[in-house]
């Protein structure tokens, strides 16, 4: 039980909990809300935060609802980061923010994160935090992007035999998806993530800003969706079996992903609120999360 053992460990000064696993769900297909009370196995290891008033971080392998690589050593590519990351003497966030740009450089795809209640304090897991030690990875890294550039090659160079017709069978015209119009004040989508402060410069140096907790909660609630803030709800399990809404939102351009907003989080400086589209869920991120960026224009 993964609530028991943050509560076990939030107890300490300082808890930390590492977790090295897939977020996605491998039985989703085989259930249904036939099969289960609360319908909810379409998602796995889902968002977590720690209770209030426990001092505790939390870092994950990879976003929730997401898969995290094995890579091909005894060790996996969040393995490998984190055994060099926790030799430095720097403060616990400092080291997981370490691991997840490490993580997202080897494999380009794999985005770790952390979830924190340890405040303002500096929490060092080896020596004084005041020590300065140099750790060179950067041939684990260049290795494992070097497996990850061969994967892709070897992958790319699956022929699909095209199949036998006896006469000429025109190609089928797949449209362009269509991307609403209807609120202007949405800038062009432009598929990338970022951190939180990176996703600000990002829309600023294209003539925008990043949009409002509430600007991107309209969006759910004009497609018919239902805001929530529980992956495992009612409301969300019906936004995601909702086709209408997640035809709409996808029309607007927006993807099933999480979505920053420019709205800080009132209790703790360091995080900033998010919408996922997919289950219509509000939750909070730390700041040095890598989530969608999507822009409205200056002045809406």
């Amino acid at each position: 039980n993964l609530d028991r053992v943050i509560d076990t460990a939030g107890v300490a000064k300082a808890g930390v909990v590492l977790i090295d696993a897939c977020r996605d769900n491998p039985l989703s297909d085989n259930f249904s809300t036939s099969n289960s009370k609360s319908g909810n196995f379409d998602r796995g290891l889902a968002q977590i935060t720690p209770k209030k008033g426990l001092k505790v971080i939390v870092g994950f392998a990879t976003q929730s609802g997401q898969i995290a690589q094995d890579g091909r050593t005894d060790n996996s590519p969040y393995a490998i980061a984190l055994k060099s990351a926790l030799k430095l003497n720097r403060d616990i966030t400092k080291v997981l923010g370490a691991v997840n740009e490490d993580v997202l450089t080897a494999t380009g795809s794999q985005m770790p994160m952390f979830r924190s209640t340890l405040g303002r304090r500096d929490v060092c897991l080896t020596g004084s935090c005041s020590q300065k030690v140099v750790i060179d990875n950067s041939q684990e890294l260049a290795r494992l992007r070097a497996e990850n550039a061969q994967y892709r090659e070897q992958s790319s160079r699956v022929v699909v035999p095209a199949p036998k017709v006896n006469s000429y069978v025109p190609p089928k015209v797949i449209p362009a998806p269509v991307v609403s119009t209807s609120i202007s004040k949405w800038m062009t989508p432009i598929n990338k993530t970022a951190t939180w402060e990176k996703a600000k410069e990002i829309c600023r140096a294209s003539g925008g800003r990043l949009p409002t907790k509430e600007e991107l909660e309209k969006v759910v609630t004009d497609c018919g969706g239902t805001l929530n803030s529980n992956f495992f709800g009612e409301d969300a399990s019906k936004n995601k079996k909702n086709n209408h809404y997640q035809n709409c939102y996808k029309k607007k351009g927006f993807t099933s992903n999480d979505y920053w907003s420019s709205t800080t989080y009132a209790s703790y400086a360091s995080l900033a609120w998010g919408v996922g589209f997919s289950y219509g869920y509000t939750d909070d991120y730390v700041q040095s999360d890598c989530n969608n960026v999507r822009c409205v224009r200056t002045g809406q």
